[in-house]
């Protein structure tokens, strides 16, 4: 459906782009309590770098 709605907006503008590029999909999930002893990466995404000790 949203491919659809993209399609027609880029026709009613006369724009010649590929829909793909105006669609983002995200999956979502549930953030999970880190256990002790469970593998942690040596790098973090920045994201979590900014997060305050106090929200873990």
């Amino acid at each position: 459906m949203m491919y659809k709605d993209i399609v027609q907006a880029l026709q009613t503008k006369g724009l010649e782009a590929n829909p793909r590029d105006y669609l983002t999909f995200f999956c979502l999930g549930n953030r999970e309590m880190r256990k002790s002893g469970e593998y942690e990466p040596s790098e973090k995404p920045k994201h979590e770098e900014l997060r305050k000790p106090s929200d873990s």
